[in-house]
């Protein structure tokens, strides 16, 4: 995984575990450097400092440990997600469109696109979950009032109890595990080696 990408997953998961655990987390960045820390005001670190070049030649058994580590706490969340989705009558990937129909940013629209987007399938998957929940009036399908050629889906007064009653318990399971998680992405960030400030060698 590229440092842009590590970035990008530690702002994430650092602003859910931040928003749902009593932590306050704060992510910096400045110029070629980040730094994550904890507290208002910030005093204690979660991660040192690290330049954005980095050493890619080697990973240690540390850095692999770490990374196995904080996959499996954010395996042991999904799976939770998909036991609670069965539980409710509903297929992990249904639940997962009702949650990425309810929880869309402010101003896009639900079409397939966007949530084929959100979801990261294909379009066709998504007519295919959205038919079936369509099916189970979960949602329903109206056009766009801007663009009558396109679709948006929109939760059924069913559909909006089934997930919040989810949500729900899945924001209290993440109430609980969100300190390990968190424990667990600070050592994937710790173990981020400085790449040496010293010209690489060239052949």
């Amino acid at each position: 995984m590229s440092l842009r990408n590590r970035i990008v997953v530690a702002r994430a998961a650092f602003a859910v575990a931040g928003r749902f655990w009593r932590g306050q987390f704060h992510f910096v960045q400045r110029r070629n450097q980040f730094a994550v820390h904890i507290g208002n005001p910030p005093d204690n670190y979660v991660g040192l400092r690290y330049n954005h070049r980095m050493s890619t030649s080697e990973m240690t058994s540390a850095e692999f440990r770490a990374l196995a580590e904080f996959r499996y706490r954010i395996r042991m969340f999904l799976n939770g997600s998909e036991e609670a989705a069965r539980a409710a009558g509903l297929e992990p990937q249904q639940y997962l469109l009702l949650l990425a129909l309810r929880g869309l940013p402010l101003g896009r629209e639900a079409s397939i696109r966007e949530l084929a987007e959100r979801m990261q399938l294909r379009h066709h998957s998504v007519v295919e979950l959205a038919d079936r929940l369509e099916r189970r009036s979960l949602l329903r399908r109206e056009r766009s009032r801007d663009d009558r050629r396109q679709v948006i889906l929109h939760l059924t007064p069913r559909g909006e109890k089934i997930i919040t009653r989810l949500a729900k318990q899945r924001i209290a399971e993440l109430r609980t595990s969100a300190p390990a998680l968190v424990r667990s992405l600070a050592v994937v960030v710790r173990s981020m080696k400085v790449k040496s400030s010293r010209p690489e060698k060239t052949s």
